[in-house]
């Protein structure tokens, strides 16, 4: 007997058929694919994280992830104005069936239902009229959880990569601290080295000082002597 191995559950399998609308689960699984474009990778190694990774990261992923944020946060916005909406029209809602076509019912339902995405159409066209009120509560907040942990996932992102910018400076400020000590040191020795050496000048020159006056008067001597002859 042959076993399969079930995969995990997604975002949209975890959303009900039963209480979960078609264009909810749609919207659901057009945000796992581009949250899994743009999903950020734990290098293995230290040597792995380069700079072109961190390159890559910003000028690739980044503008990704800013742009999956907008459209969380005009999803979120359509869905709160459709949930108020709902609410407002649940007390004296009519039955469609009973509601004529041209109605302002009617014309609502339809510029609704042109903003959601294009379903499959061998789905059912012929929707429950009546929809329970605790399911339309329930959808609403399982997209609401669906965006806050998307969004929750971005940040996580983002702290991360700027903790790791953070701890990089640190390290390169380190090293310029102990490069200028080095050279400090460095200049230290150069400065006594170059004391020394003009010690050392100034005593030679007073030495040679010395033995141009020791020649000079043995110079006069001899001339003295030469004038006796």
């Amino acid at each position: 007997m042959e076993t399969t191995a079930t995969a995990p559950a997604t975002c949209p399998q975890l959303c009900r058929t039963s209480t979960c609308p078609a264009w909810l689960q749609a919207a659901l699984a057009d945000i796992e694919q581009r949250v899994n474009e743009v999903a950020l990778t734990q290098p293995g190694t230290e040597e792995s994280d380069t700079f072109a990774d961190r390159a890559e990261f910003y000028y690739e992923k980044r503008p990704k992830l800013v742009s999956l944020l907008h459209d969380l946060h005009h999803r979120y916005v359509h869905l709160a104005d459709r949930y108020s909406q709902s609410l407002l029209r649940r007390p004296h809602s009519p039955s469609p069936s009973n509601s004529p076509p041209d109605s302002p019912t009617s014309s609502a339902a339809e510029s609704s239902l042109s903003f959601q995405p294009n379903l499959n159409p061998n789905q059912n066209s012929n929707p429950n009229p009546n929809p329970n009120p605790i399911a339309a509560d329930l959808d609403f907040l399982i997209a609401e959880l669906v965006i806050a942990g998307v969004e929750k996932e971005i940040l996580v992102s983002e702290i991360s990569e700027s903790d790791r910018y953070r701890i990089e400076a640190d390290r390169r400020m380190e090293l310029q601290r102990s490069l200028v000590e080095v050279l400090e040191s460095e200049r230290e020795v150069l400065a006594g080295e170059n004391a020394r050496l003009g010690f050392r000048a100034a005593a030679a020159e007073a030495e040679a000082r010395g033995w141009r006056e020791r020649w000079g008067g043995c110079g006069g001597e001899r001339g003295s002597w030469r004038g006796r002859w």
